[in-house]
């Protein structure tokens, strides 16, 4: 008798503490669903952070601004001595992956030139922009109105006027790609967000120029601009952190780590170097991001953001970045600011020590592990 009550006994305990675990499942799956809803961000008026409870719009509505100055200016101010990667301006859109990769795009003559011919102004005052990357897809936009630049990403040259128009046109056509490159569950995923927070149950975001913001994660905007795929090289501190324990999965390198630290820091940095070889020739362009590296905000750097890679000293080993926001202070660890104005000089250490990934177009052979 007692054979037969036992294990009836306790599955019935098993069932119970099941059904004891549902609640708890469905809180922890609420709540990871809203961190990813105030994490995927568009425009600064959809971060918590700045705006609270503001970021449900249906129920705080809200008028931008609409006397933008920069709506009366020329596509091209001085033809292509316009095109500046020191010119950069990030709006208020959550995109500096793309203006990132366009700075960094620009840095050669070439790609200056290549700038001003993918864009074709229309008579009806809009422009078609045809990526380099996807010939076969030109995107077709209408005219930028003053709301729209009062989000856009802008131009400054060095007197303080405007360039010209071509970066919030580049924009609004890379958010009009995105948009229509959109898979499936991306659909759905920001159809729901923007029902959520926007009483809108679409896909497409207020303004077209916004889904630039739907490449924050990838290196999209570098293939569209180049025709090639990127190589992503994650930094030794991100990989191994200080005692051999990555900010993300376990890798065979930070395995070895724990043997041969010196040996495999090496490998990082030569990997790194070879790489950024083609970007010091012209050959490649490259961005950098600092995303999960915390400590970069203690010497003046952005967490969480892209700065462009405008040049790389293959003698001294020092790579120099651009912010798109045109404004970073880098602080050495001595406290003396080393460069103003969004333009800093890293040696490779430092480099690996506040940022994440270097990210550098694919147009030679990787650095090869066998050397570990």
């Amino acid at each position: 008798m007692d054979s037969c009550y036992e294990p009836s006994k306790a599955a019935a305990s098993r069932k119970k503490n099941f059904k004891r675990l549902i609640p708890l499942a469905c809180v922890a799956a609420l709540v990871l669903l809203v961190v990813n809803l105030l994490y995927d961000v568009e425009c600064d008026d959809q971060d918590a952070t700045m705006n609270g409870l503001h970021i449900v719009r249906w129920a705080f509505p809200s008028t931008p601004k609409t006397d933008n100055e920069n709506a009366r200016a020329p596509l091209f101010a001085d033809g292509v001595q316009s095109v500046d990667p020191t010119f950069i301006r990030q709006g208020m859109l959550c995109d500096c992956n793309f203006l990132a990769t366009i700075a960094s795009y620009i840095i050669q003559p070439s790609g200056r030139r290549h700038l001003v011919e993918m864009i074709k102004p229309q008579p009806d005052g809009g422009y078609i922009v045809t990526f380099p990357g996807d010939p076969s897809a030109p995107v077709k936009i209408s005219a930028l109105s003053p709301v729209e630049l009062s989000y856009y990403a802008h131009t400054q040259n060095k007197e303080g006027a405007t360039a010209g128009l071509w970066l919030p046109v580049l924009e609004k056509a890379y958010g009009e790609y995105r948009i229509e490159h959109q898979s499936l569950p991306e659909h759905a995923w920001r159809c729901f967000k923007h029902g959520i927070f926007e009483a809108r149950w679409t896909s497409t975001p207020m303004y077209p120029g916004w889904g630039a913001s739907f490449g924050s994660k990838d290196n999209v905007a570098a293939t569209l601009m180049t025709g090639h795929s990127v190589s992503e090289l994650a930094t030794s501190d991100y990989e191994l952190g200080e005692f051999g324990l990555g900010k993300r999965y376990a890798t065979p390198r930070q395995v070895m780590s724990w043997f041969r630290r010196a040996k495999v820091m090496d490998v990082f940095l030569n990997e790194q170097n070879a790489s950024l070889l083609d970007v010091s020739s012209g050959r490649a362009i490259a961005t950098a991001t600092t995303e999960q590296q915390t400590n970069s905000t203690q010497v003046g750097l952005r967490n969480k953001h892209a700065y462009s890679v405008t040049g790389y000293d293959c003698v001294n080993k020092q790579i120099y970045l651009y912010d798109p926001y045109g404004n970073t202070d880098y602080d050495s660890v001595d406290g003396k600011v080393i460069k103003r104005n969004g333009h800093f000089i890293l040696t490779l250490q430092e480099f690996n020590k506040y940022f994440s990934h270097l990210n550098v177009e694919k147009v030679s052979p990787n650095v090869s592990l066998a050397s570990i």
